[in-house]
């Protein structure tokens, strides 16, 4: 597929997560170690996020899948003078965040090798356990009211024969793409929107694992192109023409 670039992205954020093998015990003194190799990038007051992960088991056969919750470890955020470019770091854990305006996946790529060259050389890791790359998009159309199917390909629907308008909705679908064993998860509903006009977010997520495997480090950057051009793909074949006239409207 043809990249395509639009003068008007919804991106409003893009996260790269690197997650590691298990290595020396997390102490204090790692996040100077590696603050001390970032901060002329990141000058910003750092500050903590807690985590939360929401997983839906959808591995193959499962016959009753579950939806969780489960509370993960704290991560130190050191964002840039602006805030709108951010590196968060946990035990095991990378994270390289870009918000809007979003300048490109050249600049997005550059961040994220050179904090993982950062944290290399702080940490020491040695292999990869996990990538993940997501795209959260919001999507904004002038007016009140649309038919979600002349902008969305994944768009819900109703149940027949009933005089209905939906409001409010939001779906998850968590899918396993069939050549390789990485998932996508696509999170799509509805949002606040300024007046006279309808709001959508539509949050991407492709993932791939190793555990118990290990992805050797010489083959990181090469894995996150690879997920950048499924999430690329998967943005693309979820809209219309109609919605990409939206993102190249002056």
């Amino acid at each position: 597929m043809a990249r395509r670039q639009y003068k008007n992205p919804p991106i409003e954020e893009a996260v790269c997560e690197i997650r590691f093998a298990a290595g020396p015990e997390w102490d204090l003194t790692f996040p100077s170690r590696f603050y001390e190799r970032i901060k002329d990038q990141y000058p910003g007051k750092p500050r903590q996020q807690a985590l939360m992960e929401a997983q839906l088991q959808a591995a193959p056969r499962v016959e009753n899948p579950m939806f969780q919750l489960r509370q993960e470890s704290a991560k130190l955020l050191f964002p840039n003078a602006d805030e709108r470019r951010l590196v968060g770091i946990g035990p095991n854990v990378l994270s390289v965040h870009v918000l809007r305006p979003y300048t490109g996946w050249e600049d997005f790529r550059s961040r994220i090798e050179e904090a993982y060259l950062a944290y290399r050389k702080a940490a020491d890791p040695k292999a990869v356990t996990r990538i993940a790359v997501r795209y959260i998009n919001r999507i904004v159309i002038e007016g009140t009211s649309a038919e979600l199917d002349d902008y969305f390909t994944v768009s819900p629907q109703l149940p027949p024969n009933l005089a209905l308008n939906m409001a409010v909705f939001l779906n998850r679908v968590e899918s396993v793409f069939d050549d390789e064993p990485i998932t996508l998860t696509t999170t799509f509903g509805s949002a606040d929107a300024p007046d006279q006009k309808l709001a959508f977010l539509l949050d991407l997520d492709v993932t791939r694992d190793w555990s118990p495997g290990i992805l050797p480090l010489e083959e990181l950057m090469g894995q996150i192109d690879e997920l950048r051009r499924r999430e690329r793909e998967a943005f693309e074949a979820t809209i219309t023409n109609r919605t990409r006239e939206v993102f190249d409207a002056t």
